[in-house]
């Protein structure tokens, strides 16, 4: 009982310091969050830090929301900045013909390899399963719980999502594998719900996840979008909302879109004295 609990370090101190070493192995962690906050952004930056980390790893990505262009877009604009001797090349610049962005597309196939398998839709648990069984992946990502289906559903929503989180946190717990998975809430719904409530009406989730995290915007305008720093970034705040393994530790960070990249620390000192919905774009408003 004294052993520490195996775990797959993401590379980026600001998540595993926060969770205890990295994603734990044999157990599930909800990111939750409303539409465009960066939920299978900041998946896919944990997933690419694990996979450089440990050349002996490999992942499965359930892909429910994006298509293998924009996920390969996105996981160029990650990779470029992680791997070694590569520069960096913005998500919109990645599948442009130039020698740039090609040489990333090289540098990040080269180092990811085979070992980040893609399971596109229709999206079931028996599917994603077969996908962690069959290439023995120790981490898997679930883009998004909503987009996954059950047989013979269809009748009672809330119900099919307790039987998908179920059915997916079987596979943790039978593939001894490190899940993670998004899901979707709505806009109106505020971080002080529960977890259950947040992910569309199902309870499920509060019981079957070890850590949950919360994801909201730092700053709104006036017109309800998120407001970007002169430096490109926006505020997003991670709030963790369960650890069942530790305290809870939140994610204060800022996310770069250009990148697709998230990193700890705040704005500049005179940006945060002109307070929320100062800036628009990077332009005073």
């Amino acid at each position: 009982r004294d052993d520490e609990e195996p775990v797959v370090p993401t590379s980026f101190g600001w998540t595993d310091d926060a969770i205890g070493g990295g994603l734990p192995v044999g157990g599930l962690v909800a990111l939750v969050a409303p539409p465009s906050v960066g939920k299978s952004a900041l998946a896919l930056q944990w997933i690419v830090g694990a996979l450089l980390r440990d050349t002996s790893l490999r992942a499965v990505w359930a892909a429910g929301e994006m298509t293998m262009k924009g996920i390969g877009k996105r996981l160029v604009a990650v990779g470029s900045g992680l791997v070694d001797g590569c520069e960096r090349v913005r998500k919109n610049d990645a599948s442009r013909q130039t020698a740039r962005s090609g040489s990333a597309r090289a540098a990040v196939a080269a180092a990811v390899g085979d070992r980040l398998t893609f399971v596109q839709p229709p999206l079931t648990v028996a599917k994603i399963d077969a996908a962690v069984s069959e290439t023995g992946a120790q981490v898997c990502m679930v883009d998004y719980l909503q987009l996954v289906t059950v047989p013979d559903g269809g009748r009672d929503r809330v119900a099919d999502l307790d039987r998908v989180i179920g059915g997916i946190r079987n596979i943790a717990t039978g593939r001894d594998a490190a899940v993670i998975v998004a899901s979707s809430m709505s806009k109106v719904a505020g971080t002080t719900s529960r977890a259950g409530q947040l992910a569309r009406g199902s309870a499920e989730l509060d019981y079957a996840a070890d850590i949950i995290f919360l994801g909201d915007c730092a700053d709104l305008d006036r017109d309800g979008k998120p407001v970007e720093a002169p430096d490109g970034t926006i505020g997003v705040n991670w709030r963790c909302r369960k650890n069942r393994n530790g305290e809870p530790h939140d994610l204060i960070l800022r996310f770069e879109g250009d990148y697709q990249t998230y990193g700890p620390g705040t704005v500049v000192e005179e940006y945060a004295e002109l307070g929320a919905g100062a800036f628009a774009g990077g332009r005073p408003r």
